[in-house]
Order: C-alpha cells, then structure tokens, then sequence
C-alpha cells in the first residue's frame, strides 16, 4: 500500500475513507465519509471528519444529533467531554504502523462505527442525586451466564448498569476484548443498561492488549477502568514498589490522556496489607500528583473500614479529590461482608459525604457476601434475589440522604 493511497471500509452500505498522509506531514489521517459538513452521531461536526453513526439513508441531511457513545466524564459531574478523535481509534500515519497493525486497527475503528451507529449507551441521567447503580458483574461467572443472560438478568433486578471484569479469568478475556466488548455493550444497550465501567488487569503500558481494551472502551462510552492489583513483596521497602507503582502509571495516564478514558486505583486487601495502595495512606502517595482525570481512586468502603476502621473518614477526606468510582459493600466489623442492611454502612455517613463532595459518577455495587448458602443454592432464582434486594436497599439509602 503506497503512503497516499486510500483505505476504504464498508459498513452497513455506507464509505469510510482513510487518506494516508505523506511520512512527512506527520498529520493524523485525514477520514472522509458520506455527507462530511454534517455532525456526526459521533459528535464530529468539522468539515473532512469521520461521519461513523449516520447511514447512508440520511443524505446530505445535517445530523445534530451527539453520539450516544461520545458519553464523557462530564456526564458524571467530573471533566468536560472529550470529543472523539482519531486517534481514539489507533490510527496513526501508516509510516508509523506495519501493514497488519494498520488493518486491525482500522477494523477496530470499523466495529466500534458499527455500535455507534446502532446507537451506543445513552448518557445517564443529569440529575446529581441520586446516582445510578451498577453492579460488578463478576458476580455473573458463577453461573457462566452468555451476555445476553446477563443484560437480561440485569435489567430484571432494576440495575443501571455493569462494571464488567475485562481480566484474565474474567467475563471477557483481554484478548477477546475488541470482539466481545461490543458484543455485550449492544446487549446491554438492547435493555437501556449501560457499562459505565471495566475492571482489569492493566497494571502498565506494556500489558497484554492494553491499547486494543482502551480504545475499544472508550468507544463504547466506557469512562473508568479499575487497574490490575500490584503484590507487595514482603522484603521490599514500601516507598521503594510505590516509585515503582507511579512510574508504570506515568506511561499509562499520558495514554489514558490520549484516548479519553481514566483510570482507577482500588483499594483492595484486608487490613491493608496484601496489595500496593490497600492502605490509604500508600494509596495517596501513590496518586497524589496525578492528575485525577487520568489516574484516580474507586474508594472502596468495606475494605477502607477493615484496613482504617473509623479512620477511614481522616483518609476519604485525603483522597476525596482523586475520588472517581465508588465501591459499594456492607460490613460488619469482626464479621465481614454482610448482606445489604445487616451492616454498619446505613449509619456511618459515607453516602452523605459522596453528596457534600458532588458525585455524581454510578456507584458500583459488590455482592462479597454469602448469597448461595455456602454454594448450596447456587441459582439464577438465588442470585436474582440477591441482586434486587441489594439494590433496593442501596437505592434506599441513596434516595433518603439529607
């Protein structure tokens, strides 16, 4: 292929032209196609831009309508929308790529045309309280559920959403990603459900299909992934692995910048002490230079309480402006993860604190308790159960906050 040839896509009928620039220009591909002065599904509006969610049928019409899938952080109360881009799809000038990683990324930006077309997730609600709910769909493995199963069993218990585990061993495998997230993101759509979120097992640049992940999320209006854990190594200095930790992220939030998508650090481990960041106080020295848009924190209540007990309001204050995500369990100190309203979150303050400091991002629900008697009951109709009271407990007390 010559370096000013033209790179044609056929999608649904209609042409997307990609015009290589020369090696010199080092310009972002120029992307033609039908009817280019007009506003893009995509909310590209720019004479030459890529028209990816109007059809052919649509003519020279002038579309005003905003992509569903151009969903941004703003959405949630947090940073202006970030406008898709080119380079949100991969592309870089064809010097820059070998011929088979400019195919497949064309191909991804093809499927990602493909979904926005159809219409990819509506924003979620304006209003600042109360937010959405969605759960972490891990939970859906047990029971091997298909994509479809899932949506349906979602929409079913009165959820918003899912935070889907795109992670080895996961619902979607990283290498399936740019094949599987559409998939399950048109089932959900189907259901007006949204997948606001991802966890994986991104720990750097460098691990396994990152990029592909990224931009596939970010297409289908994905706006935080929650990094991969980092063991802490028992004979290694704290401070040393927390340098290590933050130059990994370095590389990640310059790409997280680049495509419009942030990044989320947990807080996982019990008392603290199994993973970098478990403890809050490491936590902070991890994230506190970073600009909260490309590494933040999903603060996770059950576990700040097991590692900080009532110490974990000193920390929530600490970390409340890198706070993007947060992770919603009920615990009961000495006894652990309980069902929804058999532990102490209704009455420690933490939801009105989430609206004193203006969130406004869904809120993600984990079931951590026992809901299949030990494995006994382990059923869709048992885990159906589960979910709907989980919600309503947590819709509850989201709704009555002062």
């Amino acid at each position: 292929m010559n370096l000013d040839s033209t790179f044609s896509v056929r999608e649904g009928g209609g042409r997307v032209e990609i015009r290589n620039p020369k090696p010199e220009g080092r310009k972002k591909p120029e992307i033609r196609g039908p009817n280019s002065p007009a506003t893009s599904r995509c909310g590209v509006g720019s004479a030459g831009g890529l028209l990816l969610g109007q059809s052919p049928s649509e003519g020279n019409q002038k579309s005003t309508t905003s992509c569903d899938c151009n969903t941004a952080a703003s959405d949630f109360g947090f940073r202006p929308s970030f406008g898709p881009r080119i380079s949100d799809f991969g592309f870089r000038p064809r010097s820059q790529l070998s011929r088979r990683e400019f195919i497949t990324r064309t191909a991804l930006a093809s499927s990602a045309a493909a979904l926005c077309g159809a219409g990819a997730f509506p924003a979620f609600s304006a209003e600042p309280w109360p937010p959405p709910i969605v759960v972490f769909s891990k939970i859906y493995q047990d029971l091997k559920l298909s994509f479809e199963e899932a949506a349906t069993l979602t929409a079913e218990v009165g959820l918003d959403g899912i935070d889907c585990p795109v992670r080895p061993g996961g619902e979607i495998l990283p290498e399936h990603a740019a094949q599987q997230m559409p998939a399950y993101a048109a089932a959900l759509k189907k259901r007006n459900l949204q997948m606001p979120f991802l966890t994986t097992g991104i720990t750097s640049v460098a691990s396994p299909h990152t990029e592909d992940i990224l931009r596939t999320a970010k297409q289908l209006g994905v706006q935080y992934y929650r990094l991969g854990f980092t063991n802490r190594q028992a004979d290694a200095p704290t401070g040393k692995q927390v340098s290590e930790v933050r130059a990994k992220l370095k590389d990640l939030a310059s790409l997280n910048k680049e495509i419009g998508i942030g990044a989320i650090l947990e807080n996982h481990s019990a008392s603290g002490r199994g993973y970098v960041g478990g403890d809050l106080t490491e936590m902070y020295e991890v994230v506190k230079d970073f600009d909260p848009a490309q590494i933040g924190v999903a603060f996770d209540i059950g576990h700040a309480i097991i590692a900080h007990g009532d110490d974990w309001l000193s920390h929530f204050e600490r970390l409340k402006s890198h706070l993007r995500v947060a992770y919603i369990k009920d615990i009961k100190r000495g006894q652990g993860f309980m069902r929804f309203g058999q532990g102490e979150l209704a009455s420690n303050g933490y939801f009105k604190l989430l609206k004193q400091i203006g969130y406004r991002a869904p809120v993600c629900l984990h079931i951590e308790f026992d809901w299949s008697d030990k494995g006994k009951s382990k059923t869709r109709a048992a885990l159906a159960k589960a979910l709907q009271e989980s919600t309503q407990v947590l819709r509850r007390w989201l709704s009555t906050v002062d």
